[in-house]
């Protein structure tokens, strides 16, 4: 299921960082908080994603689990590269877990 990102980045930015909202959240909830940690961390490239159902990301009627979660985060990695840290907040904590 194709997901929507934002990126939170600057010229200086090599490690990837898949950030994930809480449940009922979506990126946004994490945008000011990433743009504050690139400005002191510019290594850091902030992949904010909206989950399925969530956000921006396509509704679907296949069941929202951790597991189709998890294996969303894996092809998206193919289009922006594999992370090199994972945050989840709440549901998604057990979504970059999995």
């Amino acid at each position: 299921m194709p997901l929507h990102y934002k990126i939170v980045q600057n010229p200086l930015s090599r490690i990837n960082v898949f950030v994930c909202h809480g449940i009922m959240g979506s990126s946004n909830n994490w945008r000011s908080f990433c743009v504050r940690l690139n400005r002191l961390r510019p290594e850091f490239r902030f992949i904010l994603i909206d989950l399925r159902n969530h956000g921006r990301s396509p509704a679907t009627s296949s069941k929202n689990t951790i597991r189709g979660c998890a294996e969303d985060l894996i092809d998206l990695s193919a289009e922006v590269g594999e992370p090199d840290i994972l945050i989840g907040h709440s549901f998604s904590g057990k979504v970059v877990l999995d």
